[in-house]
């Protein structure tokens, strides 16, 4: 345990090459233990963000031929050939992982920032809006959807959408970062403040809104 805690703390920091090293030693002394798999997907996560993407591929797709339908395993593999520079191989990865775990919102927003970077703005569209199809109770995937077509210029769609976040989730960080977003766009200026304190309440460091909040005063 105190192993994968400093791996885990470690890669926190951002020291992944150092997590790397760390997962391999929390692997070693946990050979064949219920929690060896998910060391690996975690060990395989910091070698991606320490740029070893082509050993990160090669342990994710060790544990796909062990679990062909392992969950988050192939969300896995889509992120870090996302990283690699591979959209068409991450595409794939999510699109199977959304195959898998049809009420999981997770692998249709990666798809849709996947469209999104590409400015493919209608596939973006309809990958988010069936995130919501799929958990309609994600506040995550209603916020999503409500920045992209804030983005489109759709604003009344848009607050619709993070209202009903926050019905779910009253201290969403995102969520009201977004609210308030909407309200200083339409001049509601003290209700804007509000939704942007308790973004910070929630997430004290959150740039965007810092500087947002700024911007109101």
């Amino acid at each position: 345990v105190a192993l994968r805690d400093r791996a885990s703390f470690l890669h926190h920091l951002g020291r992944s090459a150092e997590a790397v090293r760390a997962y391999d030693k929390a692997i070693e002394n946990c050979r064949g233990c219920p929690e060896e798999s998910r060391l690996r997907q975690d060990r395989a996560l910091a070698a991606s963000g320490a740029g070893q993407h082509d050993l990160a591929l090669r342990e994710v797709r060790d544990l796909i031929d062990k679990q062909p339908r392992g969950a988050g395993l192939h969300q896995l593999l889509g992120e870090i050939l996302q990283a690699k520079g591979d959209t068409v191989g991450a595409r794939r990865a999510f699109e199977e992982e959304s195959r898998f775990f049809p009420g999981d919102p997770i692998p249709h927003l990666s798809l849709g920032r996947l469209a999104l970077s590409r400015k493919r703005m209608a596939e973006a569209e309809a990958a988010f809006r069936r995130a919501v199809a799929a958990h309609p109770k994600s506040a995550d995937a209603l916020v999503t959807l409500s920045e992209f077509l804030s983005q489109a210029k759709r604003p009344e769609e848009a607050e619709t959408l993070v209202d009903q976040a926050l019905a779910l989730q009253p201290g969403h960080p995102q969520a009201n970062a977004q609210k308030g977003y909407l309200c200083s766009a339409t001049r509601r200026f003290d209700l804007a403040v509000q939704h942007y304190v308790r973004a910070l309440e929630a997430r004290p460091n959150y740039p965007a809104t810092l500087a947002n909040l700024g911007a109101v005063y």
